[in-house]
């Protein structure tokens, strides 16, 4: 039986697995059957038209007519695009230009799906006066001119075609959409579990999936490279410690991994508490916990734990929270030791951030390029060097693979943009979380799911703001980001607007021991 079969096989087996138990229970929240059906299928044929294919141009067409398809009834298009995102990686493949013009856009997964899902989000948004136009939240401004100050730059270095490309159509499809898309399009509070549930059970086949490739050493995507006809090297194999394979799903990368299960996490806070099934919210919880073990990320570890924090230290009851996550963190501790004895255990202490008695290179890396990018910025503060990578001192951090790795999405923008985008770039997260507060400060009561929501989207945020400064944004990880940012505009929003509070003083308090969903937001 062919690799790619096998593989198929694996990843089809884990996905019905998962889908199966998360059916009930994400259908409790806000999503009907109906929905949850019909995005599991796509799902399902998008990853066999993936490993089917043999063509990357063949797969892009069978994933075009899916989706259009599968819009024709969708209510929730951005918790349809959350649940298909992470089907496939983001393999990159070039659409050749005529003439002079050399390529027209490099087409991905993600990319596909926003121009074909999120567009048409966009196109059946409700008028301008209910939605609120683009210009009004301030996360609209900041990243407006973030995107402004790049199509400017790029013509410093590229073609009148390529800053359009880059700076127009790239940032359109790529940050705008995302961003504008998870700001207007939920009218409720039922949106949110809808998309949130949404997002939260695609992660959780990424979990499964990671954790079979970090206990089997097998990265079951690596094979689609090949099969595709892209030579991307977006799947590489990597280890840590005594052989340890780093898991990666479909994500490109260990880090990519670990960071999305952070978010999902995060994002679990909020669903778990809404699902009536003791059962059930373990299980998920289990498997997530899992999930974000297997990639061996420390940035994402420290990420998803600042995560918790922020959960805890927000509670109207934190002393009892924190209890309870000593409690699981001791038990955790004293399964492990049953199980790995205490060697296992000092393996694992051993992979740990702050307490690792390993030498990393990793580490020394980092640091060099810390020192070098400080040393490139000072010399053009302000809006940076554009092409910085084509420095000598960047040349110099040239890596056995061939590559420079900017692991620091901050100071690859401060590089690549300067000091005045970088705070465009950190503002936006910062008026978004600042506006969260606000909303939450007027809630009356604090444990009402509003304020459950508000708790979980800082804690999100403030998680991505942390694993950020460890991985440059590659892959998914910035549409992850722009989408928070969004939901996160889009609770202000809500707010705003009264439909929170109306709502809230219409019905009766709602609090984390009541299993049911208030009546009034169904």
């Amino acid at each position: 039986m062919p690799v790619s079969i096998k593989a198929l096989a694996v990843v089809l087996v884990l996905a019905i697995a998962v889908f199966a138990v998360a059916k009930k229970p994400v259908c409790a929240l806000a999503m009907t059957v109906a929905d949850f059906s019909r995005r599991r299928n796509l799902w399902l044929g998008i990853t066999v038209a993936a490993f089917l294919a043999q063509s990357f141009w063949i797969f892009v067409l069978a994933a075009l007519i899916l989706l259009i398809y599968g819009m024709r009834q969708e209510p929730n298009k951005l918790a349809m695009y959350f649940f298909l995102l992470f089907a496939v990686p983001a393999f990159t493949a070039e659409i050749d230009g005529i003439g002079d013009i050399q390529k027209i856009i490099e087409l991905t997964y993600p990319r596909l799906l926003a121009m074909v899902v999120l567009f048409s989000a966009l196109r059946s948004l409700p008028g301008l006066a209910e939605r609120l136009p683009f210009g009004r939240l301030p996360s609209d401004i900041l990243i407006f001119l973030h995107l402004l100050v790049n199509f400017v730059l790029s013509f410093s270095v590229a073609s009148p075609t390529q800053a359009l490309r880059y700076g127009v159509f790239y940032g359109f499809v790529d940050v705008f959409l995302p961003y504008y898309v998870a700001s207007r399009s939920l009218r409720s509070l039922k949106d949110y579990r809808d998309t949130l549930s949404a997002f939260v059970t695609a992660v959780m086949v990424l979990a499964a999936i990671g954790i079979f490739e970090f206990g089997r050493h097998w990265l079951l995507y690596a094979v689609l490279e090949s099969d595709l006809g892209i030579q991307n090297r977006f799947v590489v194999y990597l280890e840590r410690g005594d052989g340890i394979l780093r898991a990666q799903a479909s994500t490109g990368g260990p880090i990519v991994l670990g960071y999305v299960i952070a978010v999902a996490m995060a994002m679990y806070f909020y669903v778990r508490r809404l699902i009536p099934q003791n059962t059930a919210r373990n299980l998920g919880l289990l498997l997530l916990v899992g999930g974000i073990v297997s990639p061996v990320a420390r940035g994402p570890w420290v990420g998803a734990a600042l995560m918790l924090f922020v959960f805890v230290v927000t509670s109207p009851n934190p002393g009892k929270l924190f209890a309870q996550c000593v409690g699981l963190a001791l038990a955790a501790v004293a399964a492990l030791v049953a199980i790995k004895g205490a060697e296992g255990l000092d393996k694992i202490i051993n992979l740990l951030p702050f307490v690792s008695h390993e030498e990393d290179v990793t580490a020394v890396y980092r640091q060099r390029l810390l020192q070098t990018g400080i040393e490139l910025i000072s010399r053009n503060p302000f809006f940076g060097t554009y092409n910085y990578i084509l420095t000598p001192e960047m040349e110099a951090l040239r890596q056995g693979q061939g590559i420079i790795d900017v692991v620091n999405t901050y100071l690859a923008i401060a590089l690549g943009s300067g000091l005045v985008d970088l705070a465009l770039f950190v503002g936006a997260f910062i008026v978004v979380i600042v506006g969260i507060a606000q909303a939450m400060r007027k809630l009356p009561r604090k444990v009402s799911e509003e304020y459950l929501l508000g708790r979980v989207l800082i804690g999100a945020l403030l998680g991505i703001m942390l694993i950020i400064f460890t991985v440059s944004s590659v892959s998914v990880i910035p549409i992850i980001y722009w989408s928070m940012i969004g939901l996160s505009a889009g609770y202000v929003r809500l707010f705003a607007q009264g439909r929170i509070s109306r709502r809230f003083e219409n019905q009766a308090a709602w609090s984390p021991g009541d299993r049911s969903i208030p009546a009034g937001s169904r």
